[in-house]
């Protein structure tokens, strides 16, 4: 066991100095998340999992189960091909909870000059980028019925979930234009305690979706946190 452990120590100082040669970084080895048995339980039986390690993924079932008691729905701007629609309603299971889902289902919209990436390394978006049909993400969720979908151009249908309030919105749309709009829909029909999750906070390839969240908090009493796997989260007062 000792000689294991030794091993495993070696190896990781190993590979963490060449990874920063390149400027990449490795996890430390000690993370319990990596087997965690509640979480991949449910993630291995996603249709579209991998092997791949997911951070992102694994905070936000995490918070989504951390709002479990508290009242509203759930709300994804940006499905993609539903890895977070599965995750969020997994955690949610049995809590009363719908998500709705706002999606073109077309890709990205047209980035504009502040989506630019100002670092030569990242690298830039284009119109129906991350394009994946309606039809796939309903086949990947097809074993919930607690799901209603609004495919149009955000925030064309916002409108029509007006009256309602949630406990959780993951907004997922990497540009600035888009995140403004779910943020400034959402932010008020938030429960106290509720969380905005923008993915795509911390990505140098996503320096629009970053913007939109720190202007739209400058005259809110919240601020955004900005957690090392990317994410920036909107805690509701």
């Amino acid at each position: 066991m000792l000689i294991k452990q030794k091993f495993f120590k070696f190896a990781h100082k190993i590979f963490t100095g060449a990874a920063q040669l390149f400027d990449f970084r490795c996890y430390n080895m000690n993370l319990s998340w990596f087997h965690d048995k509640e979480y991949l339980s449910i993630w291995n039986n996603f249709v579209e999992t991998n092997k791949k390690i997911h951070e992102r993924r694994f905070n936000l079932f995490s918070f989504a189960k951390s709002v479990q008691n508290i009242e509203g729905d759930i709300a994804e701007c940006g499905v993609y091909k539903g890895a977070g629609s599965y995750l969020m309603l997994h955690a949610n299971k049995d809590k009363g909870k719908t998500l709705h889902i706002f999606d073109s289902f077309e890709g990205l919209s047209d980035p504009e000059e502040v989506d630019a990436p100002k670092r030569d390394r990242a690298f830039s978006w284009k119109k129906n980028d991350l394009s994946v049909p309606e039809e796939q993400v309903r086949k990947n969720l097809q074993e919930f019925s607690n799901i209603k979908y609004y495919k149009g151009w955000i925030p064309d249908r916002f409108s029509e979930v007006s009256e309602k309030k949630f406990s959780l919105v993951h907004i997922d749309v990497d540009l600035y234009q888009p995140t403004l709009e779910s943020v400034k829909f959402f932010y008020d029909r938030m429960s106290v305690g509720g969380l905005i999750i923008c993915d795509d906070y911390g990505f140098e390839t996503c320096p629009g979706a970053r913007k939109a969240m720190d202007e739209f908090v400058e005259n809110k009493p919240e601020t955004v946190v900005h957690l090392t796997s990317g994410h920036g989260i909107i805690i509701k007062q």
